[in-house]
């Protein structure tokens, strides 16, 4: 079998940790595959099966590149990794509304019998009204066909989509593959740490920042906030700068943009990982999530 897991990046961020995992273990099983993704962002783990597809990534111009070309490159690409074409084509966020011909692709493979995978982590039609725009006169954005199978992070989601139509067959909640790192035992001898409260998100206007800066405002003395990462998106970063600002201004007990820049206690690595096994509480504000 061979597959192809297509992504606009493998920058940091939810679904490209999906990815990586997902290849992990298609690797212990000897499922040839390769992963498709722009050059926008350097992939997590440098040893994943990647290639680079010139305007597949979100912040691209779309005027510069047709849906054939961009398909054309795509089949070259994965033919040339896995030695012959792909028995099935896995496409996380296809219908998001980052990028108009990512849909118009998935609806040529369709057409043309293709096997898919539509891998679903977040809906434009779920407050991303500027994504929605780019896809609303989209009439073939979710295919239907006994070749086409649909997978969502939630029973909600997959709900929604039956009760519209989808043949309860075509869908299914996939299970996260993401495995969290093993917290170290506290020794019972150690007075329990002030409370440090992780949002472990990307601090973009959805995650609704402002909420948690007032929740860090109420806190009890001592407690910590912090927030992993900023966006990449130029156009969010004004919002996440925002909300920093007004946080060291009013001297209110947040930090952002912590992972690989701070660590969590003094001594301690300031990856990801050490954030989470540190952290006493996990916190999310997000207006709208996925994994809620």
């Amino acid at each position: 079998m061979r597959i192809a897991i297509v992504h606009y990046h493998l920058g940091q961020g939810g679904v490209a940790r999906v990815i990586e995992a997902t290849s992990k273990l298609l690797t212990s099983m000897r499922i040839r595959h390769v992963i498709l993704t722009s050059d926008d962002q350097a992939p997590l783990v440098p040893e994943l099966p990647v290639r680079f597809i010139a305007g597949l990534g979100y912040l691209k111009s779309e005027c510069s590149l047709s849906a054939h070309a961009l398909l054309t490159s795509m089949r070259s690409a994965a033919k040339d990794a896995l030695g012959g074409p792909p028995d099935i084509w896995h496409f996380h966020n296809h219908s998001l509304g980052k990028k108009r011909l990512i849909a118009d692709v998935v609806a040529r493979l369709a057409e043309e019998q293709e096997r898919l995978i539509l891998q679903i982590h977040d809906l434009a039609e779920d407050g991303r009204a500027c994504n929605y725009q780019l896809i609303a006169n989209c009439r073939k954005l979710y295919p239907i066909s006994p070749r086409v199978h649909y997978a969502f992070l939630n029973s909600r989601d997959l709900g929604i989509f039956i009760n519209v139509g989808l043949p309860p067959e075509r869908g299914d909640v996939l299970t996260n593959p993401i495995a969290l790192p093993v917290a170290r035992p506290a020794a019972a001898a150690v007075p329990a740490p002030p409370a440090l409260l992780f949002a472990p998100v990307r601090g973009i206007r959805r995650k609704n920042l402002g909420e948690l800066v007032f929740l860090s405002a109420l806190a009890p003395a001592g407690a910590r906030f912090a927030v992993s990462r900023a966006p990449f998106n130029p156009v969010a970063l004004p919002v996440h700068d925002d909300w920093q600002n007004f946080s060291a201004m009013h001297r209110l007990p947040i930090d952002f943009n912590v992972v690989d820049r701070l660590p969590p206690v003094p001594g301690e690595p300031g990856n990801f990982e050490s954030w989470l096994t540190h952290a006493t509480h996990f916190v999310t504000t997000s207006v709208a999530e996925g994994f809620g």
